[in-house]
Formats: C-alpha cells, structure tokens, sequence
C-alpha cells in the first residue's frame, strides 16, 4: 500500500502536466509537456501521440478564440465546458486530475486510525471487524440510533438460552 502510495503521490509529478490543459493556460504548453502527459496517461488513453496532439491542438484553438472573461476559471467548470465527443482524451485526463487528492492527509489520517485501533490486544481482528471499526472511528459525527442497533442484533440470532431445564 505505502509503494502504491508513493508511486500515485510522490513519483510522479508528470501527472500535474495536465494543468496546462486548463483553458486559461492551454497557451502555455509545450511540445515536450504533450508527449510528457501522453505518456504519463498514455493507459488510460485511446488514441495515439499524434492523435492526442492534434486534440490537444484543437482545445487551444478552441480557447485561444474564447474571451478570457468567460474561460472558466476551475477545473470543475472546465470539465463541465468539454465536451467528450470532441475531446475524449482532455475529458478523461480532466476527469483523473478531478479525483486525485490534493494531499495524503486522508491517507494519513486512516493510518493513524488504524494504528489506534489495532493494539496487541485486538491482534487477531479480521478484516471486515477492523474496517468496520475503522469506518465507524472516521465517521464518528453521525448519529446512531441505539434502538435500531438493538432490534437487529437481537433479531440477528436467538441469544438466549433456556435455564428452566436444569
């Protein structure tokens, strides 16, 4: 997991190449900078280099004719302004570079969680126990009701046993 990490986060800053798709620095980019984010995305990709810079091409005419007061200014409103007919390739490394988080702070906040929670003494948890648990520690500030909790575990499996036997 931290290798897979590593190589998403910290490895490979190529994939920030895609900002220069941005409509207001489309103007920017360089030859160099294309074939960088070809290759960088290139598995996620339908088309070839030189299909992928001739699109590329197109969006920058595209905006290099727009008035810059009405070029969106997000990557949101950017993505809402592509179309993916057009743009197939900007519309998916748009799409990946929308789902890529910002820092690790997330990443690092479950270590923590799980680092609390798996002691010596829960050292034979399974793994549906602990990502409950862990789901449960993250998501504290919903609210549970109790009562719901008590009725399904009590319908879940008879728990009681019959001491009028003995």
């Amino acid at each position: 997991m931290i290798m897979e990490l590593e190589s998403r986060l910290i490895k490979s800053e190529n994939r920030f190449y895609a900002q220069y798709l941005l409509p207001r620095v489309i103007g920017n980019i360089t030859n160099e900078q294309i074939a960088t984010l070809y290759e960088t995305y290139q598995t996620d990709l339908t088309c070839n280099l030189d299909e992928f810079k001739r699109e590329v091409a197109r969006w920058r005419t595209r905006w290099s004719i727009t008035p810059r007061d009405q070029m969106p200014t997000s990557l949101c409103e950017t993505l809402d302004a592509v179309n993916p007919v057009l743009y197939p390739s900007i519309d998916t490394i748009l799409c990946i570079m929308l789902t890529m988080p910002v820092t690790s702070a997330t990443a690092e906040r479950s270590f923590s969680v799980l680092r609390r929670l798996k002691t010596y003494v829960r050292s034979t948890m399974n793994n549906d126990r602990l990502s409950s648990l862990a789901l449960m520690h993250i998501h504290r500030d919903f609210s549970v009701d109790l009562d719901k909790v008590m009725e399904k575990f009590v319908s879940a499996k008879t728990r009681r046993t019959d001491f009028g036997q003995f």
